[in-house]
């Protein structure tokens, strides 16, 4: 039988892949895509086997098991170079899809499955593993300080968690990997999930024509009759480099409009009491997915203020899905998610009173931003829709196995 024809024949077939992530103490987007993607791999018929570690395990760890951990175990973890090489062993995956690997699992699971001829496929679905913050973003501005493996700037300014040590140790790891290009070209390829983050990760090294761009999905909502209220929405982290300051700021030069806010965070205590003074603004806490989809269908538009490289934005996506308008800021992923003047307003990022502007026009003007809505929910359709996201991974699986022999 020709390649070709077995090539073919293997195409057609039902792929098993090895899904390897590492959980965060916080869960985050990175834990729900992994979720979604496996969920819509299995529906489709696939078998996915799940290889998941969590830095929870660190709290249980003696003070002597943190030091070895800390000094050595962060760079290179047998415990998963040993547990992934005889999972994927057993279970005989066509393909490894790797999403996060720190703290727990490393870059030791990389050469496990070049050991058993596994193709790799490496997630990018944040700045981690080049940026230890994660997110270019220093003292309320985006910072690109670090480059070509020095790190020293991370650790001048305590760039992770305000702590000289975990920036150092974070730094010292970036750097021995970088130094051996580990992150660049163990795995066959990689997926972004824009073109602006690809182009980040270009910067840095990696070979563009091993990088594919797959965006997070996100289903379409039902139309239903429901009366839209008189305010704008927030949703995501209080953070300060989600911009939630300047969007607090930016209403209370607009007193006649309202601003509700899902979510929490470490800023939440602060924006609380500016909304106890201000009659505008609304804090609603964390919410179900069901009552978050309920706010932005009532909403007049939602906002997107982020200050950060953001490698996404989904809340943009659920926006759409529900012929919901964004504002958001003019940086990075948004101007790839928000065409401004057709599915929504751009305004400069951090800039309080162009924002105000943006805010003000669109209240102004609730015909257009409808008309932007459907316009939103149009391109969410065509290019962020559940089916086109599965078809996008698989086809990325296809040409990354196209050589493999039947």
């Amino acid at each position: 039988m020709g390649k070709r024809l077995q090539a073919l024949i293997f195409l057609k077939l039902e792929m098993k892949i090895l899904r390897i992530h590492n959980r965060y103490i916080e869960t985050g987007g990175e834990d729900e895509v992994v979720r979604s993607d496996t969920q819509m791999l299995r529906d489709k018929g696939h078998e996915v086997i799940i290889y998941e570690r969590s830095n929870q395990e660190i709290n249980r760890f003696s003070i002597s098991r943190r030091l070895t951990f800390f000094l050595k175990d962060i760079i290179w973890s047998n415990d998963s170079y040993k547990q992934v090489k005889k999972l994927a062993r057993e279970a005989k995956p066509d393909i490894a899809h790797i999403d996060n690997i720190f703290l727990m699992i490393t870059p030791s699971v990389y050469d496990a499955l070049k050991e058993l001829k596994i193709p790799i496929l490496q997630s990018l679905c944040s700045y981690r593993l080049i940026c230890p913050k994660g997110m270019f973003y220093r003292d309320k501005q985006v910072c690109e300080l670090c480059r070509e493996g020095d790190y020293s700037p991370a650790v001048r300014y305590r760039c992770l968690r305000s702590s000289l040590m975990a920036s150092l140790l974070w730094a010292r790891m970036l750097k021995a990997h970088y130094r051996n290009k580990t992150f660049f070209t163990k795995p066959d390829a990689f997926i972004t999930l824009s073109d602006f983050s690809k182009e980040i990760f270009v910067k840095w090294g990696i070979d563009r024509k091993k990088i594919f761009v797959k965006p997070v999905a996100v289903a379409e909502q039902p139309r239903l009759n429901h009366t839209q209220e008189d305010y704008a929405l927030y949703i995501g982290r209080f953070v300060d480099y989600k911009g939630v300051k300047t969007l607090v700021s930016a209403f209370e030069k607009l007193p006649e409009y309202n601003l509700k806010l899902i979510g929490d965070g470490p800023l939440y205590p602060e924006i609380k009491e500016k909304a106890r003074r201000m009659k505008n603004i609304e804090l609603l806490g964390s919410l179900s997915s069901q009552e978050k989809f309920d706010y932005i269908r009532r909403s007049r538009f939602v906002i997107f203020p982020s200050e950060c490289f953001e490698t996404f934005g989904i809340v943009m996506l659920e926006a759409y899905s529900c012929r919901v308008s964004v504002i958001g800021s003019d940086l990075g992923t948004r101007k790839e998610l928000v065409k401004n003047m057709q599915t929504g307003l751009l305004f400069r990022p951090a800039d309080v009173n162009d924002l105000a502007a943006k805010i003000s026009w669109a209240f102004e003007h609730p015909q257009k931003m409808r008309e932007f809505g459907e316009k939103g929910r149009d391109l969410h359709s065509s290019s962020y829709s559940p089916d086109k996201n599965y078809q996008l991974l698989i086809d990325i699986y296809r040409e990354i196995l196209k050589d493999k022999p039947a």
